[in-house]
């Protein structure tokens, strides 16, 4: 009986969507429950001002900045939703809901709290940020009013490429999300520090997470999303199951 509920799931029309959406749920769950162990690991470890840093796994606080080379009048990026001004931005551009395109920009950044000051290695350190700019049109009549004209045909370019490889609508919606970065704003921060004399810094290759939130909430705020996906794909399991052993009931009644 259990073998014909499987097969039946496996080839039917009805059952194989039900199945790959369950597939998609449990995998972003696992790594939603996997990002919230590693973050409640690191609120284990209480945060140290930068000046007392001393070489292995840290977890510290303060105010990002630029990088004292860069110069009080060095041009900022700004973020290619809203125009406003910013350290480092990270963009996504999806097509009917579907990631095409991502871009990340940063300038050289460093995290300050009075104590001292952290070189960021934010080109390569996962973003973890809840604060972020959204946008939905059409890029080629209403782009967004940050988007320079150049970075606009690249990504018309990367969506139209896109859409013809999944063979998606012409007309499917298009979304852009960008977490933004901005001076002065408070960041928290996990990796692997290494002193030197009298300086100390992240050791390059290793993780570092940077987040706008203390990272026992986000460990929370993932935990429950783990736990609601996990949910979630249980009881589809669950009904696809029941229909289909309904379905295998009524093939058999004589």
């Amino acid at each position: 009986m259990a073998e014909d509920v499987v097969t039946l799931l496996v080839e039917s029309p009805v059952g194989t969507p039900q199945v790959a959406g369950v597939l998609v749920v449990s995998q972003v769950a696992g790594t939603a429950l996997r990002r919230a162990l590693a973050m409640t690991r690191w609120t284990l470890r209480s945060a140290r001002p930068i000046g007392e840093l001393t070489s292995g796994p840290r977890r510290v606080q303060g105010f990002v900045g630029l990088a004292a080379e860069q110069g009080e009048r060095a041009a900022l990026l700004t973020s290619p939703v809203s125009g406003r001004p910013c350290l480092a931005y990270e963009l996504e551009l999806s097509a009917d809901g579907r990631r095409c395109y991502t871009e990340r920009q940063t300038l050289p950044c460093v995290l300050r709290d009075g104590s001292g000051e952290l070189e960021l290695p934010m080109s390569a350190a996962e973003l973890v940020i809840e604060r972020v700019e959204t946008w939905r049109g059409v890029l080629e009549s209403a782009p967004p009013p940050g988007l320079s004209p150049e970075f606009c045909q690249k990504l018309v370019a990367a969506k139209n490429a896109f859409v013809e490889r999944e063979r998606l609508a012409a007309n499917a919606a298009i979304d852009l999300t960008v977490k933004r970065i901005g001076i002065g704003d408070v960041l928290h921060v996990t990796g692997e520090v290494i002193q030197g004399g009298q300086s100390v810094t992240l050791i390059s290759g290793r993780p570092v997470c940077v987040s706008d939130r203390p990272f026992s909430e986000v460990a929370k705020s993932e935990g429950l999303f783990a736990v609601g996906g996990v949910a979630f794909a249980l009881f589809i399991v669950g009904v696809v199951v029941a229909v289909a052993t309904a379905i295998l009931g009524r093939t058999r009644t004589p």
